[in-house]
Formats: structure tokens, sequence, C-alpha cells
């Protein structure tokens, strides 16, 4: 299964949505035949009511948990036309992110992507949160 994680990022403050109770990107499967960059802005213009005018693939992650695995492709939106449909998540300043509100997985990987970093990784998982291996590269810029 391949799935889009979008984060919104404005100046230094960061658009995080809610799912089971844990703060993240906007989170959506690609459809068949669908490419990522597109499933990507389907999924923006679904939830939030936004047009995407700048979106950059930023990584490329591998999850192997027991029962499947999963390659996520993380963009950046930097710029779109719209209104974000308010109740669909919150900004927060970049010094605020809430990461113990977070999945564990984040830890890794965001603070690579604040930075502005290209990367690459996979995280092998026993449980859907328990991680017993994983691997997070930059790539060149």
């Amino acid at each position: 299964m391949n799935k889009t994680l979008c984060l919104l990022v404005d100046s230094q403050k960061i658009f995080l949505s809610q799912r089971d109770g844990k703060w993240g990107g906007l989170e959506e499967e690609i459809k068949e035949n669908e490419e990522a960059t597109e499933g990507a802005k389907r999924n923006l213009w679904e939830e939030l009511g936004i047009q995407v005018k700048a979106i950059d693939l930023k990584g490329i992650i591998n999850f192997e948990y027991p029962e499947e695995n999963v390659e996520v492709y993380i963009f950046k939106v930097s710029d779109y036309n719209g209104s974000i449909i308010e109740n669909k998540g919150q900004w927060f300043d970049v010094l605020e992110i809430p990461f113990e509100q977070m999945r564990p997985v984040d830890l890794y990987w965001l603070p690579l992507f604040l930075k502005d970093k290209n990367f690459k990784g996979r995280f092998v998982f026993t449980g859907r949160n328990d991680i017993i291996n994983h691997k997070l590269e930059v790539l060149n810029d």
C-alpha cells in the first residue's frame, strides 16, 4: 500500500491534523493509477478545501508492520489557494510542535523535514507503534 503524508508550512508555523488522538500530517492512501503528487493534491482539496500551488516531495519512508508494508511519500506544501477548513487541524509554531502527542516515528524524520532536508528511510515494527529497527538517511539536495 502507498500513502501520502502532507504538511503545510508557512514561515515558522506548521499545520497538523489529529488522527486517532495523535497529531501529524494529513495522511491518505494513493488510489490505483494515481501519482503520489496527484494523490497529495487530491487529499488536500478533499480534506482542507485548498488548491496546492507549491508542493515538494521531501521524503519516502517504508513502514514494515507484521501485517503489511506501507510506503509513505512525505510532502511539504508551502503555497496554496483557498482557506483551510479550520476544524481539520491547527497551526503550531515550529518551536512548539507537540512531539509528545505524535507518533513515535515522527520524532525521527520530522526534524529533517523542518530543516528542509530530503530523506528516505525504513522502519520495522513489531506492532503498530513498537519500532524494532530503523534506518533514515539524508539525500543529497
